[in-house]
């Protein structure tokens, strides 16, 4: 199995299992996620999070509305998506553990890939 098959099935296994509640804000994305998950190298509890809009050098924050975890994240535009597509985070399950991947949240359907290229 091809590593974008895999990362496809990891994310739909991780979509069916616990559906992050992502609404879209005026300056970034705010989203619940039922499981800890890591994010720009963080572990990050379960929560409410607020996830900023990149800026220029593709440099985004997620931030706990609540915990005080916070972490800053390179980013990459990708998309764009389906037209119908609603705000979500989709994430890759790795050696037992959820990783931040995507963040889907932008009105002309482009979202933001996590990560290097």
């Amino acid at each position: 199995m091809n590593m974008s098959r895999l990362m496809c099935l990891c994310a739909a296994v991780a979509a069916f299992l616990a559906i992050p509640v992502v609404t879209a804000a005026p300056a970034g994305t705010a989203a619940t996620v039922p499981f800890e998950f890591v994010a720009g190298g963080r572990l990050m509890p379960a929560g409410v999070y607020f996830i900023s809009q990149p800026n220029p050098a593709g440099i985004m924050q997620i931030t706990s509305d609540t915990r005080g975890s916070s972490a800053l994240l390179m980013s990459y535009r990708v998309g764009p998506g389906p037209a119908a597509l609603q705000p979500r985070l989709v994430f890759e399950k790795v050696g037992g553990k959820y990783h931040l991947k995507q963040v889907w949240s932008s009105p002309d359907h482009s979202g933001v890939q996590v990560g290097g290229r």
